[in-house]
């Protein structure tokens, strides 16, 4: 990798990104990644060998940069640093609308909302539950 001057907007993308752990979130972003969401080694793993590679974690992040970097002139700028997130808060929500919209209508209302925080906390008590036994069970 050759040496490149660190501008602003390389300056101001690293602080934005940094104390949101970049050096985990980064490599989420492999081709067909989700960006700063739970990380799928089997995406990173580009040679199917069952282990993710130091070489696979770089090239995932330059991966990341390049998709950030729309223009292709070494930089990602503020506009789109901003773009590439809005557009995946805009995926996010989209799914979050899907998910909990029980009558379709295409919004949420405060009963659909209080049900899928009721799911999913019943949902994670019961996986909590599931580990537990799973740990004591010794048969």
């Amino acid at each position: 990798m050759s040496n490149v001057k660190i501008g602003n907007a390389k300056v101001l993308a690293l602080a934005l990104l940094l104390p949101l752990g970049v050096a985990v979130a980064l490599p989420a972003q492999a081709e067909g990644g989700r960006g700063f969401g739970p990380i799928d080694f089997s995406q990173l793993d580009a040679d199917q060998s069952g282990g993710v590679s130091l070489e696979e974690l770089q090239a995932a992040r330059e991966g990341r940069f390049s998709r950030a970097d729309a223009d292709g002139d070494g930089l990602v700028t503020e506009a789109e640093l901003l773009a590439q997130m809005n557009a995946q808060a805009a995926e996010r929500v989209a799914r979050i609308i899907e998910r909990v919209d029980a009558n379709d209508d295409g919004a949420l209302s405060v009963e659909e909302i209080a049900a899928a925080r009721e799911a999913a906390q019943t949902n994670r008590r019961q996986n909590i539950a599931q580990r537990l036994f799973d740990r004591a069970d010794l048969d």
